[in-house]
């Protein structure tokens, strides 16, 4: 069964580049002392103006100097307990200096002072999203009622949608949010599996398409493309993505897309009715990986398919593969075995890089 897939391992330091340079302690925090709408409302709300210790804080946060920035955060709210700014100025010390647990307790005592002052609900956002905490989707969600068309915050929900199987909710945010991620190789890997799923497939080939121009050595770019293009009837345009990937020696074997890239032409051959060039295929991708399970598989689908051909032709292509390269009694045990499961399933459809 072939699928798009996405690495699981490369997955989380792609999300760290959705949030690069808008979090950061000295931008937020001239954001709260300055810029935020918010912020110069609580003005208003308090009565009174930011207090004169918070400059001391910023000042701390700016030079990078966290343990004194906690410090005089922390005099600054005994004397001002109920003011939101301070809180989220403690919630950035504290972020800074590595103790994200007390961050994210100054982060929510903010919040429950003012539910929507944006620079604490940005701080704890991205705690909450980097540990993959339950209410990261809920806090993303409020901070774009208050800011709708901010990119970075519909990337970070729309990667959290997609790791949920969320595929629908997330074609919109990372729609939203093209502007960021059409240079973030692993959110253009992650946007092409919801587009196909969600059954766009012109716009899969272009995210994928994308992709593989920022990553064009991936052998993961190369066979999602050829996929996507594959579903799009452009059987002979896959089959020309996937040329270097099927010119694999033997010490370029036992990766995981290489073998998924023999596999992946031989079915686009076997629905061109060259079964002698699918057979090819999967001996040399067996030749190159003996050890690739699914790899019989396939062969297994092609040779449960072939027996009901007449007069004989495509048979002797598979008896002839049986003996002249690993033996018949190796080859048809597997594949005897194996067929009646894997004759269940239908090549070709989309799957996420964690399916088997």
């Amino acid at each position: 069964m072939q699928s798009i897939q996405v690495r699981k391992g490369n997955r989380h330091p792609a999300r760290a580049l959705y949030v690069a340079g808008r979090f950061g302690i000295p931008l937020l925090a001239a954001l709260l002392l300055v810029a935020s709408p918010t912020a110069r409302a609580q003005k208003t709300s308090l009565g009174t103006p930011l207090p004169g210790e918070a400059v001391g804080v910023e000042h701390a946060l700016a030079e990078k100097n966290f343990g004194q920035a906690i410090s005089l955060s922390n005099k600054a709210l005994h004397k001002y307990p109920t003011d939101p700014r301070l809180w989220t100025l403690s919630g950035m010390a504290y972020v800074g200096a590595g103790e994200p647990t007390s961050a994210v307790a100054s982060y929510r005592h903010a919040i429950q002072l003012d539910g929507d002052f944006l620079p604490a609900l940005e701080g704890l956002a991205q705690i909450e999203y980097q540990r993959n905490a339950p209410d990261a989707p809920k806090l993303l969600s409020r901070i774009l009622k208050l800011r709708p068309a901010d990119p970075t915050t519909h990337a970070m929900l729309a990667a959290l949608e997609y790791k949920s199987g969320d595929c629908k909710n997330a074609v919109i945010h990372f729609r939203a949010a093209e502007a960021i991620i059409l240079s973030n190789f692993n959110a253009l890997s992650e946007y092409g599996v919801c587009l196909s799923k969600s059954d766009f497939p012109d716009q899969t080939v272009s995210v994928l398409q994308q992709a593989l121009t920022l990553q064009p050595q991936s052998q993961q770019a190369r066979y999602n493309l050829a996929l996507a293009l594959w579903r799009s009837n452009k059987g002979d345009e896959a089959l020309t993505v996937l040329e270097p990937d099927l010119q694999a020696a033997p010490s370029e074997s036992g990766s995981y897309e290489a073998d998924d890239a023999f596999l992946l032409a031989a079915e686009i051959y076997e629905s061109k009715n060259d079964t002698p060039r699918a057979v090819e295929l999967l001996r040399k991708s067996i030749s190159l990986n003996p050890r690739h399970f699914q790899t019989y598989l396939s062969f297994a689908t092609l040779w449960q398919r072939s027996c009901g051909v007449s007069g004989g032709s495509r048979h002797a292509d598979f008896w002839d593969f049986s003996y002249s390269t690993i033996g018949s009694t190796l080859v048809c045990a597997r594949c005897l075995v194996c067929a009646a499961w894997e004759l269940q399933a239908r090549p070709g459809r989309f799957r996420d890089g964690g399916s088997s």
